[in-house]
């Protein structure tokens, strides 16, 4: 796994994740949760608090997939209460922190400019995130490409 150091609209994470041989990150079951929320629960210290990972709604509205596979979400999910909330905005998976929880969202896949007077002038510009990226491993190559 590799973990972005810069932030990225979620269709530019993952041409980043294609141009190294991977793809962004499923998260599909417990033991690679737990390896994602250790290593991000380091990061979180440099405020790097929302990562995108491969999961997406983008074809059909409320079925979201995992980029690598194909394969509907699920049976594992992580998704924080109310989540995912069905706007039409917002289609690809980012992991946040909820307290102690890294818990799934669904985020916009691209950049979102607040209007002015919400969040003040220097409000958060949302679907701009660190990433996550996945590359299977072989006899070549280590799991660990970052």
């Amino acid at each position: 796994m590799w973990f972005s150091s810069t932030s990225a609209t979620w269709d530019n994470a993952e041409a980043k994740c294609r141009s190294m041989g991977a793809y962004l990150a499923t998260d599909d079951n417990e033991d690679k949760h737990d390896f994602i929320a250790t290593i991000l629960n380091v990061l979180r210290a440099y405020h790097d608090n929302v990562w995108f990972i491969g999961g997406t709604d983008y074809t059909f509205e409320g079925q979201y997939r995992w980029l690598e596979t194909g394969l509907h979400v699920g049976p594992f999910t992580r998704w924080a209460p109310g989540q995912p909330n069905g706007t039409m905005g917002e289609n690809c998976i980012g992991l946040r922190w909820e307290g102690r929880d890294l818990l799934w969202t669904d985020e916009p896949c691209a950049t979102v400019h607040h209007p002015h007077g919400q969040h003040g002038a220097h409000g958060p510009v949302l679907g701009n995130y660190n990433y996550i990226c996945e590359k299977h491993s072989n006899s070549t190559n280590p799991g660990v490409i970052g």
